[in-house]
């Protein structure tokens, strides 16, 4: 996205082709990691480029324990 971007609980962003991920320390004191997807539209004005959101808030004890199938 833009170099103007600045998200002070920002520990990590991956882009892709107008999609992003994001990992937030905002909410480790509430016991759980937080990730947001975004999609935006780079044609459209700054300020006004994201057109989808969703953040998933995962509690910590869960993340560290291996998935069984």
């Amino acid at each position: 996205m833009s170099e103007e971007y600045n998200n002070q609980y920002q520990i990590a962003r991956k882009d892709a082709q107008n999609c992003f991920v994001e990992s937030l320390n905002d909410a480790f004191e509430i016991g759980k990691m937080h990730f947001g997807f975004s999609t935006y539209d780079v044609t459209k004005p700054v300020g006004k480029r994201q057109t989808n959101n969703i953040q998933i808030y995962i509690q910590r004890d869960r993340a560290r324990r291996p998935i069984r199938v």
